[in-house]
Formats: structure tokens, C-alpha cells, sequence
């Protein structure tokens, strides 16, 4: 069966207009001022007059397995449902590990990566943790990018009072293999940069991938936005070619909310197109006197809102930091664009920029903001 979504305005990301989209599959097939549905082929048709149709997101950084744990046993969180995506509008994520290695693990990362694909979204992850040498599945980075399909990257941390304080050598040493197993598996070999609270020289990085030949696009620094003084050191990094992605979370007293951080980056002088931005969600903090916090997927949706709505950046720029951006960083070549031969990952968006539809690999999974697909167990449980 096709789908026709009819009459919404179109940011691909960039805007073109009033359209229609022609489904088929998983791919779009056609886009045209008027598409008429084909004689004798059954067509679901979506009404998007009023709506904006955007690509979906892609969240790049999200724990998809749970994470935490850097408070004791209860404070480890569990796997998100299929609707926490879907209605946040993620219709893509990339997996990771976070500090506990021993209660959680890459193969089990790798088990809900397959989980999220056969209940209908796109779903990554990268190898690693917080320390070095990195955890793997085949016993070595090289051999996990050129023999797992889903491994896209590798996840280090640096200046983070909890890793390893790896040496400039076993720095080095992560870097090249990942690039190595990057080529022959023809990935993107991205290197994901948790960088933490401890005094350190970002600035330092593009030098050493410099000298060690090693593109400055493949290497990603994340939670830049958790405090001004680490924003603004990242800054020459962001010019230099090095990927700054602002962690969507509620900002306190020391972290930069990301509507406010993409800002200071481009009047800095760093490109819109080395910017991302991801939830780092799913993911359990254990603060003192509180219970555990788990960030919600949908906290981008909302900064997306307040880039256009209080920072005053167009909606096309904004919805860049987690569509076009992402997809080029991660060589996800069939995502982050609404266009002919991509993967049909669509939102329509209404006015206030909620999100009212989903479609992921051209299946329908939220329709005026309720869904219509779950995980297995997802009503049972939830």
C-alpha cells in the first residue's frame, strides 16, 4: 500500500514549500506541487494541510538500554518503550553505554538496537564506554566496525573524573582503530567524546588529529553545554572542523540549555554544520537528596521549539542539529532529509511545533499525537 500526505508545508530541511509526498514502502518516491494517487493501487491518504512536514529526528546520543548507575544499584535506569521515540519524533537513535560496564553491556546494547529495528524505527550504536582501553564485542574496535553492521562509532571519555585518564598514546591508539575498522567497514568511524567536569584542554584535539592524519569531521565532543567555561573552549574546536553536540537537558545553575548554547556557538564563529544536538537520554543521574532523574527523549523536541521561538533561529536551522547534520556525521545516507530515494522518517509538525504524526521506514506510528504502534510488551507493561 502507498501513502499520500497531502498538502503540508515542507522543510527538507531547508523549505520548499507546499507539497505532496508519495510513500511507497519505506522510501519516498515522489514529491510534486499535486500528486494524484495511482488507479488501482490502494493509498492511505494523510491530510497535512496546516501542518509542517519535517524529517524525522535523529538522536544520536541516547541510552537506549539504560544507563547510570553512578549512584548505587537503584540508580540504574531501564530501556525506554517504542512510544518515548515516537512521540518525541526520534525516528533514528544511535545507542550507547554509559558509566556502569559490569551491570550493563554492549551486547546487550546490540539486543535492543535489534529490538528497536523490528518495532519499526532506526537504530545504531557505538562500541566503548567511558573507559579506555574500550569495551568491545569481537575483542577488538576494528574487527566490531567491520563486522557488525549496527556498529557505527566508538564512545571515550575525556576530563571525566569516573574514565580512565587515558595517555595522549592510548588516545591516539583508540583514535586509529577506530578509523581503521571505519574504512574497511565503510562506516563512519565517529569517535564520541564525553567530556566531563575535570580541567582539560579541548583545544588540544584538533592538534593531535592533525598529526596523526585523522579527519577533524569523525570526532565528536558532546555535553559541551554543560557549563559556560567548556562551551566557550570548544568553541575554536567547532571552527577547526570538530562536531559540538549540545546534550538536551534541564539546565541548573551551571549547565547552558541548547537553544542558548547554539547561539553563543555561531556568534563564536563555529558552522551551523559542525553542530548536533541529542538527548543523552535514558540515562540515570543520582543526585543527593532527590531520587534518580531519567532525562526525557523529548526534551530536543522542545529545544527545538525554543531555538525558534525564544533564540529566534529559523526552523530550518534548527531542525539541522538533528536531521542533515547528524545523517552527514554518521554517514547515515539515507536519513535526515524529506526527498525522493530517502527513507520515508517524516513528522508533521502543527503549529506550536508539537508533534502531531510519525512516520518511521514509511510506517505509521503516531497520528494526531497518539500512537498506533507499540513495542511487544509495551501495553502490558507500561
Amino acid at each position: 500500500m502507498l501513502k499520500l500526505i497531502r498538502g503540508g508545508f515542507v522543510y527538507a530541511p531547508e523549505e520548499i514549500g507546499t507539497k505532496d509526498i508519495l510513500v511507497a514502502g519505506e522510501k519516498i518516491i515522489g514529491i510534486a506541487d499535486t500528486i494524484t494517487p495511482p488507479i488501482g493501487i490502494e493509498t492511505e491518504i494523510i491530510d497535512a494541510s496546516g501542518k509542517k512536514v519535517v524529517p524525522g529526528l535523529i538522536d544520536a546520543h541516547i541510552h537506549i538500554n539504560g544507563a547510570g548507575g553512578g549512584g548505587g544499584f537503584d540508580s540504574r535506569s531501564n530501556p525506554a518503550p517504542l512510544t518515548r521515540y515516537t512521540k518525541a519524533g526520534v525516528t533514528t537513535c544511535v545507542g550507547c553505554m554509559g558509566i556502569d560496564k559490569i551491570g550493563f553491556s554492549l551486547e546487550g546494547l546490540l539486543s535492543r538496537v535489534n529490538a528497536l529495528e523490528s518495532e519499526g524505527v532506526t537504530a545504531y550504536m557505538i562500541s566503548g564506554s567511558y573507559s579506555m582501553p574500550s569495551i568491545t564485542i569481537t575483542s577488538s574496535l576494528v574487527k566490531d566496525l567491520y563486522l557488525i553492521d549496527k556498529v557505527i562509532g566508538v564512545k571515550i571519555a575525556l576530563w571525566e573524573t569516573l574514565a580512565s585518564h587515558p595517555s595522549e598514546d592510548m588516545l591516539i591508539k583508540t583514535i586509529s582503530e577506530t578509523r581503521l575498522g571505519a574504512r574497511l567497514g565503510n562506516k563512519a568511524g565517529v569517535v564520541v567524546s564525553h567530556l566531563g567536569d575535570v580541567k582539560g584542554r579541548p583545544s588540544d584535539i584538533p592538534d593531535l588529529l592533525d598529526r596523526i592524519g585523522i579527519p577533524n569531521e569523525t570526532f565528536v565532543m558532546t555535553h559541551v553545554n554543560r557549563n559556560s567555561d567548556l562551551l566557550k573552549q570548544t568553541i575554536e574546536c567547532g571552527k577547526r572542523g570538530i562536531v559540538l553536540d549540545l546534550t538536551g537537558t534541564i539546565p541548573n545553575e551551571t549547565k547552558i540549555q541548547p537553544s542558548k548554547a547554539l547561539r553563543i556557538l555561531l556568534d563564536g564563529g563555529v558552522p551551523l554544520d559542525n553542530v548536533t544536538m541529542t538527548s543523552d537520554s535514558n540515562g540515570a543521574v543520582k543526585f543527593e537528596n532527590e531520587e534518580g532523574l531519567v532525562l526525557p527523549i523529548d526534551i530536543c523536541v522542545h529545544e527545538i521549539q525554543d531555538m525558534v521561538k525564544r533564540e529566534g533561529f529559523s526552523l530550518t536551522d534548527a531542525l539541522k542539529t538533528m536531521t542533515v547534520n547528524p545523517a552527514r556525521v554518521y554517514k547515515l545516507n539515507k536519513k535526515g532529509r524529506v526527498a525522493e530515494g530517502k527513507d520515508a522518517d517524516i513528522l508533521l509538525l502543527d503549529k506550536n511545533l508539537d508533534v502531531d504524526t510519525v512516520i518511521a521506514r514509511g510506517k505509521l506510528m503516531l497520528r494526531e499525537k497518539n500512537p498506533v504502534a507499540w513495542g511487544l510488551f509495551e501495553r502490558q507493561v507500561f
